[in-house]
């Protein structure tokens, strides 16, 4: 299990894991809109590389369809490259 927060440019991405599943709340510091989130702990795990890496490498273009599964509906909270 890991919990944590991020702060990615003008968002801070707060999460924590049960089981295989993963909790998440995304909040744009700009605007204040959040979104919060209960996603399959396989596809954050490769948002979240996908953010953080650069470029989002190692395995951007295989995992990138994971990784968007898991963004909200409201593009401003996107925290992946489109």
């Amino acid at each position: 299990m890991f919990n944590g927060y991020i702060i990615l440019e003008d968002h801070i991405l707060t999460f924590n894991t049960v089981n295989r599943e993963v909790s998440y709340s995304i909040t744009d510091n700009l605007t204040g809109d959040t979104a919060n989130m209960r996603v399959p702990l396989s596809a954050f795990t490769k948002a979240l590389a996908i953010a953080v890496h650069i470029d989002g490498l190692p395995s951007y273009k295989k995992d990138y369809p994971e990784a968007e599964s898991v963004m909200p509906s409201n593009r401003n909270l996107r925290w992946i490259p489109e």
